[in-house]
């Protein structure tokens, strides 16, 4: 099992308009964090939505890979996440449940993000799209990244 840091807060995406980014952001999206002066990466989780735009604010989790800077993440932190050198938003931090276990269940989700954000990445790219093949792709892949069944994987692209 493995262990990564878990925040909840906050998310706030930089408008466009303002310097943000042009498009939307998946659950799964993985930039760098500024803590005190250097560049983290860390993983946005959503909470409620798979998507969210430019200019929007949400709730989500960001989850790290344990460093010597755990002990300074405290409610009400508030961490700028950028893509290069551009800022693009921040994460106000409202609760810090520390480190946490990673169980297989867990993990699923987290590559369920990554495949709701590659289903967008081809569904832009295919034209027309063939939603049977479509679909039929992501279970395969599904399946081979962790997934018990293809029931499961249909389920979730389903509710998605």
């Amino acid at each position: 099992m493995s262990k990564l840091i878990e925040l909840k807060g906050t998310l706030h995406l930089i408008g466009t308009k303002d310097g943000g980014r042009q498009s939307f952001i998946l659950s799964g999206y993985r930039p760098s964090f500024k803590i005190e002066g250097k560049l983290f990466s860390g993983m946005i989780i959503l909470e409620n939505q798979g998507k969210m735009y430019p200019g929007e604010t949400n709730e989500a989790y960001v989850y790290f890979i344990p460093h010597k800077f755990e002990n300074k993440l405290k409610q009400g932190l508030n961490l700028s996440f950028t893509e290069g050198s551009r800022p693009i938003g921040d994460f106000l931090i409202t609760k810090v449940n520390g480190l946490v276990e990673w169980d297989p269940d867990s993990l699923s989700k987290i590559e369920m993000y990554s495949l709701l954000k590659k289903m967008d990445e081809m569904i832009s790219s295919v034209n027309p799209v063939n939603p049977d093949a479509l679909v039929s792709q992501l279970i395969d892949e599904g399946v081979k990244s962790n997934f018990s069944n293809k029931d499961e994987v249909r389920k979730i692209l389903i509710t998605a």
